[in-house]
C-alpha cells in the first residue's frame, strides 16, 4: 500500500470540469435552500434561526472533521490514505463560507436563540457568557483553524501542482501560479513540503481539540446555560471527526469515476478507512456512556435533569433512541464485517 502509483494519466486529464449533472443539481438545491430560508424567516424567525444554526454546526463539523483526516495522515505519515487526502483537504475549503455565514448569523439576530442574553446569570457564568466575548470567540477561534487549514493545504498542494503544471503546460489554471511561485524542483519541493506539513499538522490537531471543544460548548451547550457535562466537548469534536470520515467515504464512492480514483482508493484503502470509522463509532459510544456514568457514580444531581429530559420526555426520548441506533448500534454491527468495510 505504501508503493507509489502511476499518476501520469491522472495528471494528463487535469484540470477536469465538474460533472454537468452535479453542477445542475447543485444550483437547483442552492436555489431551493435560499428560498426555504427566506420563507422560514418570513413566517417563523425563531424556527428559521434554529434550523440555520443546526445546519451550520452540522456542516462545519463535517467539513473540519473531514479535514482532520489529512492532518492525521501527516502526523502519522499514513500512506494508506494518500488517495483520500485531497478529498479531506477539499472539505476544508468549504469552511470559510460556513464561517462567514455563522458570523453574519450571530451579528444579525442569531444570539436571540440563546436564553442567557436575557437572563441574570451567576457571576462566574456572566463573565464568559457576554455577547461581545461570545462572538469574538467564534471569530478568532474558527478563524485560527481556517488559517491553519489554509497553511497545511498550501504546503500539501505545492509540489503536486508544480509537477502537474510542468506536465500539462498551458492547460494549467492561472491560480496555480500562487502555489508554485519560486519553484525549486520536484525533489526539493517534496522534501520542503513534507517538513512544512509536519510542522503545521501537530499544532493544528491541538488547536482543533481546544477550539472545537469551545465551539461545541458555545454554540450548543449554552443554548441551555444551566446545563453542563464534562465529556460533551470531547464527544463533540471526536464525533465531528467521525462524521468527516463518513462524508469522505460517501463522496469518494459516489464520485469515484469522475475523480478517477482507480487504484488510489482501492478496497484495501476503504478497509482501513472502515476500521478507523469503526474505532470512532466505538469512541462515540464510549464518551456518550461516560457522560452518563460520571453522573451516576458521582450522584451529580445538577446534571440529572439533562438525562431525564432526553430519555423520558417526548419528542426527545424517541429521538434519542433513534440516534443511539443509527449512530452506534447499526454502524457497530455493520462495521464488524470486513466485506462491508471494503
Amino acid at each position: 500500500m505504501g508503493q507509489l502509483k502511476d499518476t501520469s494519466s491522472f495528471i494528463a486529464n487535469t484540470p477536469r470540469a465538474m460533472p454537468a449533472n452535479a453542477l445542475k443539481f447543485g444550483k437547483i438545491f442552492l436555489v431551493i435552500g435560499v428560498i426555504a430560508l427566506g420563507l422560514g424567516f418570513a413566517t417563523d424567525v425563531h424556527r428559521a434561526q434554529t434550523a440555520l444554526l443546526h445546519n451550520l454546526v452540522y456542516f462545519m463539523g463535517a467539513c473540519q472533521g473531514a479535514f482532520m483526516l489529512a492532518v492525521a495522515l501527516v502526523i502519522t505519515t499514513g500512506r494508506w490514505g494518500r488517495g483520500l487526502k485531497r478529498i479531506a483537504e477539499g472539505f476544508g475549503q468549504y469552511m470559510p463560507y460556513l464561517y462567514a455565514i455563522l458570523i453574519i448569523f450571530l451579528l444579525t439576530g442569531g444570539l436571540d436563540l440563546y436564553r442567557w442574553t436575557d437572563e441574570s446569570l451567576p457571576a462566574h457564568k456572566s463573565i464568559y457568557l457576554t455577547e461581545g466575548f461570545f462572538v469574538a470567540r467564534q471569530i478568532v477561534g474558527i478563524g485560527v483553524l481556517i488559517k491553519l487549514n489554509k497553511m497545511l493545504t498550501r504546503a500539501s498542494l505545492r509540489p503536486d501542482l508544480g509537477v502537474a503544471a510542468a506536465t500539462i503546460g498551458d492547460k494549467a489554471p492561472a491560480w496555480w501560479a500562487k502555489f508554485t511561485a519560486d519553484w525549486k524542483g520536484e525533489e526539493a519541493e517534496i522534501a520542503a513540503a513534507t517538513v512544512r506539513q509536519s510542522r503545521i499538522a501537530p499544532p493544528l490537531a491541538i488547536a482543533y481539540a481546544f477550539i472545537w471543544s469551545m465551539v461545541g460548548i458555545d454554540l450548543i451547550m449554552t443554548l441551555e446555560p444551566h446545563w453542563f457535562a464534562n465529556m460533551f466537548p470531547v464527544w463533540f469534536f471526536m464525533g465531528c471527526f467521525w462524521l468527516g470520515l463518513v462524508f469522505i467515504a460517501i463522496f469518494s464512492m459516489f464520485q469515484r469515476e469522475w475523480l478517477e480514483l482507480g487504484d488510489f482508493a482501492s478496497r484495501s484503502v476503504y478497509h482501513d478507512l472502515g476500521k478507523l470509522t469503526f474505532a470512532m463509532c466505538m469512541f462515540w459510544g464510549y464518551t456518550l456512556f461516560s457522560t452518563y456514568l460520571a453522573i451516576w457514580y458521582g450522584n451529580m444531581t445538577e446534571e440529572i435533569g439533562y438525562i431525564l429530559l432526553r430519555t423520558e420526555v417526548e419528542p426527545w426520548a424517541s429521538l434519542s433512541r433513534v440516534v443511539l441506533v443509527l449512530c452506534f448500534i447499526a454502524p457497530f454491527g455493520m462495521l464488524l464485517s470486513r466485506g462491508l468495510k471494503k
